[in-house]
């Protein structure tokens, strides 16, 4: 049984492809480290790892074959990752910008027919994405939901990186941030969900 082939793993499972898996650089993960990654992972999403997703896993195999980390870094492996999938910055920076469109709406899910018309606005993507794309590099796909055809996002986390890599970017930093982190609602400030 080929363990990629199954739909989501479980953290035993998950652990197990870490520590046993072939490592043609030879590396050796530890014991300490397979618990870390699941840790950090599980820690912000526990009950839909990013790494229970087969294909994010393979990339994470891959990410420690070419590190050969001793600690993990999340930031780190989600930049290699979108380095396997998008080869030039200026592509990379188009998806940072599709992505903050999800981030605005604090969703990972929009109407098909929206994200197509967002994939030809020429101020966004300038036609560099389409569905069959994010498909096929396991960042997004269509589904249908109560009856309504969504294009959904493989995991939440994907639009948060790339907005964070966004970020880091701009000059007025704490400025763009704070435009994403303070919602109001009902007349009441929010940062984080903590009334202001």
């Amino acid at each position: 049984m080929d363990i990629f082939n199954e739909t989501k793993l479980k953290n035993p499972e998950i652990k197990k492809q870490i520590l046993q898996n072939h490592y043609p650089s030879g590396f050796s993960p530890t014991d300490n480290l397979a618990n870390d990654i699941i840790q950090q992972f599980w820690f912000s999403d526990f009950y839909n790892s990013l790494i229970s997703d087969n294909v994010f896993l393979k990339h994470l195999l891959t990410y420690l074959d070419k590190k050969k980390t001793s600690k993990f870094n999340r930031y780190d492996f989600y930049s290699f990752l979108f380095d396997q999938v998008v080869k030039y910055d200026r592509n990379r920076m188009i998806l940072q910008k599709i992505a903050l469109v999800f981030e605005k709406l604090q969703s990972d899910v929009m109407d098909s027919s929206e994200f197509i018309k967002l994939l030809r606005n020429d101020c966004i993507s300038k036609g560099k994405f389409n569905i069959l794309w994010m498909e096929k590099n396991h960042l997004g796909k269509i589904s249908n939901r109560n009856g309504k055809k969504l294009f959904i996002w493989e995991h939440h986390t994907l639009t948060e990186f790339l907005v964070a890599e966004h970020l880091l970017k701009q000059k007025n930093f704490l400025g763009e941030f704070q435009k994403l982190a303070i919602i109001e609602q009902e007349g009441i400030l929010l940062v984080y969900g903590v009334p202001i």
